[in-house]
């Protein structure tokens, strides 16, 4: 329900300092600054209904921000930990052909090659195994209906053929 403005309206004729205030906590809030708060007066009105709205709302935000630090720390800890470690770990795609899905970016150190060769081209990995570990680089993977299901992790030790060619394992 839209209320009417009236020009004897004092919000309208004069800025409350409430409503100044409650302006200065909007622009804070689009600065990403969730800290501020509005003063709530005894009046009981529509201003200090907004004043203790926003505040509400500044107290989730606030809340959310940390939460959104905490985890972009996270992901750049987990990022080190993949980037430095001797192993590449991957996933595959659960429907055929059974690409790969996601490759640790440390696959560049350990194998000369991007891990966009390994995610756009399903048999990049396959042609990257050396001929004598083909059979035994890629385990049979069941056929996969509708449900979800969790399939063993494998290891896999053998020789790869790195980007300069030469065969490592």
């Amino acid at each position: 329900m839209a209320a009417a403005i009236r020009a004897d309206d004092p919000v309208t004729t004069a800025m409350d300092p409430r409503a100044e205030h409650i302006l200065d906590q909007v622009l804070r809030f689009a600065r990403l600054e969730f800290d501020a708060r509005a003063p709530v007066g005894p009046n009981g009105d529509t201003l200090d209904a907004i004043a203790v709205g926003l505040n509400m709302l500044g107290e989730e935000l606030a809340d959310s921000v940390v939460s959104s630090d905490q985890l972009v720390q996270t992901e750049r800890r987990l990022a080190l930990v993949l980037e430095n470690s001797p192993a590449v770990i991957y996933t595959r795609a659960a429907q055929p052909p059974h690409g790969v899905a996601y490759i640790t970016p440390n696959v560049t150190r350990v194998l000369g090659h991007p891990p966009d060769h390994f995610i756009q081209n399903p048999e990049f990995w396959n042609q990257q195994v050396h001929g004598e570990d083909v059979a035994r680089s890629e385990p049979p993977l069941p056929a996969l209906g509708p449900t979800i299901c969790t399939l063993p992790s494998t290891d896999f030790e053998g020789k790869m053929v790195p980007i300069d060619g030469s065969a490592t394992k």
